[in-house]
């Protein structure tokens, strides 16, 4: 909600009040956080420099942070968000350069690049940077949208920033169990490939001599008890080929020294 507060200079500011439930100690609390709603501020910064009252009332209210850079690449407007990022006040950003208001360098070479090539191209940007504030990384969706005006001229380049850090940690958590995941199919399908060309696929080898050779000692023996013999032996020699069939389609030999994971 919004208040209005008159100090003790009777000067009034406006302040958007929010309250959140919380629990401290087991007990349950409720925590408020006020912030100045800048387009009711006076301000000594020259007017091309304050943002028309729409965009900032939907603006201020953002998590995202929004900046608008001018043609000389100053900030001439930044939300509240970007306080609680940098914990520098909004006022400490208008009418300066990225390397005035001393961004981390890596973000500050990235704004300067991107934000005159929109200039340049006319054309938006999407990209993805992280930084670490002190806190661990935090990752951010960038848009750099061109501002144009009737004759099709950019004449201000509109930056808004998005903390991903979330969506960003779970997919790369997603990605690590989807790494574990094909370890031990791998695993698995290595054990399965094992076990059956060193026992399933022995056994019926060993199975198959047997049947070849129980006559062997027997010279007198029916012709049809032969021929079934043979038959039998015809069967294991298929189930063999059929077992290392599959024990090679599991693990083809020399894949692991190609580097080539299966799936």
């Amino acid at each position: 909600d919004e208040f209005v507060f008159e100090l003790k200079s009777g000067k009034k500011i406006r302040l958007l009040v929010m309250t959140m439930p919380i629990i401290i100690e087991g007990t349950p609390s409720v925590m408020g956080i006020a912030k100045p709603l800048h387009r009711n501020l006076k301000s000594n910064l020259p007017k091309k420099f304050i943002s028309k009252d729409k965009f900032q009332t939907l603006s201020e209210n953002s998590t995202d942070i929004i900046i608008r850079f001018d043609r000389n690449l100053r900030h001439i407007y930044a939300n509240y968000a970007i306080t609680g990022l940098t914990g520098m006040a909004v006022e400490n950003f208008l009418g300066k350069t990225c390397h005035e208001t001393k961004y981390p360098k890596p973000i500050l070479e990235m704004l300067n690049e991107k934000v005159q090539r929109v200039f340049e191209t006319g054309e938006p940007i999407e990209t993805e940077f992280y930084h670490d504030w002190g806190t661990g990384e935090v990752y951010f969706d960038l848009r750099l949208i061109p501002e144009k005006n009737k004759h099709g001229e950019v004449e201000t380049v509109l930056s808004t920033a998005r903390d991903i850090t979330q969506l960003k940690k779970a997919h790369m958590t997603i990605q690590t169990l989807n790494q574990e995941l094909i370890r031990a199919q791998e695993l698995e399908r290595n054990r399965i490939a094992l076990d059956l060309h060193d026992n399933v696929a022995q056994d019926l080898a060993s199975l198959k001599i047997a049947c070849d050779t129980i006559f062997d000692q027997e010279p007198l023996i029916s012709d049809e008890t032969e021929q079934r013999f043979r038959h039998f032996s015809g069967l294991l020699k298929n189930a063999i080929d059929s077992v290392r069939e599959l024990a090679y389609n599991l693990r083809p030999p020399g894949i692991d020294q190609l580097g080539v994971v299966k799936t």
